[in-house]
């Protein structure tokens, strides 16, 4: 965790105690993370051609791009959800990066 979020490691997180209206899980409703990309042209071309490679990199690169972690970590440092949601995230990233994120 310290090397894909590095300015996190001295934040204080919170994982809630559970009650009965929440069948003592700690947590009452849902929030949904996405990852949510606009296309620009060079993704759609890539698209087009069908290059998968091509269109991961442009994604990636895109300066609205923010990785599912990313905004998990963001949900966590606000108390919305716990930090063993967004392991839970961070274990089925496929994306294979393991550059750090910075938030």
């Amino acid at each position: 965790m310290m090397t894909r979020f590095p300015n996190q490691v001295a934040m204080t997180f919170h994982k809630g105690q559970g009650c009965q209206n929440c069948n003592l899980t700690g947590y009452r409703g849902r929030i949904g993370v996405f990852e949510m990309l606009e296309l620009d042209q060079s993704m759609m071309d890539a698209l087009r051609a069908n290059d998968a490679v091509l269109f991961s990199q442009r994604a990636r690169t895109s300066k609205e791009y923010k990785p599912l972690l990313a905004s998990a970590m963001e949900l966590a440092m606000q108390g919305t959800i716990s930090l063993d949601e967004v392991m839970a995230l961070g274990e089925g990233d496929a994306s294979g990066s393991i550059e750090p994120i910075y938030i």
